[in-house]
């Protein structure tokens, strides 16, 4: 079996809609981070769009959507592009949308192709755009990280800030992220949270269990406009 065909069964085995269902998450996700961004419609790219969860939230939300990912998913997702996000140029023309996004991809990329991956996502970014990132946090999730086989790439908070400064971003802001949109919208929560995290009670008890034990990252920054330049 050569490489190029051994990499397009991920979808398949990673996201097969039994042991991830589709559900209403994505909207929620992206509700809050427009609201986040201050954005409201635009253009976006969802870098990574696997089966397109969050680029369809984005064009619900009256978003211009466009996906690129290595493998074309079953689902008919608009302007998708085929394409390695670590290795080769993204088909997007420079400075065009409002938002670039990338949820579950930073950690399957080495370093030589993070720094292609972030120079890219910047590019196709217009000055005052925003760079949205999501990843794993390994403060929470080292001892589950290796269990996708093809994550190479751990991040902690300080680590992504200074990834996205490195590569130009300004603005930036990384958090710990618990994707349970009831402590977004009550943060007080987030204490029940840590409580939570802490005892040995097992992820599989239900969501609020798996997801105060497993935590992700959001990076936010803006690409440099004219008034930063003044």
């Amino acid at each position: 079996m050569n490489e190029k065909k051994r990499e397009l069964n991920y979808l398949a085995v990673s996201y097969d809609t039994e042991s991830k269902p589709k559900t209403a998450y994505p909207d929620h996700l992206m509700q809050h981070v427009t609201e986040l961004l201050g954005l409201k419609g635009g253009s976006a790219v969802d870098v990574g769009c696997g089966r397109g969860d969050q680029l369809f939230a984005l064009q619900r939300l009256g978003f211009e959507v466009t996906g690129l990912d290595l493998e074309r998913s079953a689902d008919d997702i608009p302007r998708h592009h085929v394409c390695d996000v670590g290795r080769e140029v993204f088909p997007v023309p420079d400075a065009s949308v409002d938002l670039a996004f990338s949820k579950a991809v930073i950690e399957h990329l080495y370093l030589p192709q993070i720094e292609h991956f972030m120079l890219e996502m910047r590019r196709i970014t217009k000055p005052d755009g925003f760079v949205v990132l999501m990843t794993p946090d390994w403060r929470y999730m080292y001892r589950d990280f290796y269990v996708e086989f093809t994550h190479v790439s751990p991040f902690t908070v300080r680590s992504l800030e200074q990834c996205m400064r490195m590569y130009g971003l300004v603005d930036v802001s990384v958090r710990s992220f618990i994707q349970l949109p009831p402590v977004w919208r009550y943060p007080v929560l987030k204490g029940v949270c840590d409580v939570i995290n802490l005892l040995p009670v097992p992820k599989s008890a239900g969501k609020w269990a798996r997801w105060s034990k497993e935590r992700v990252l959001l990076g936010i920054g803006r690409k440099a406009g004219t008034s930063d330049h003044a």
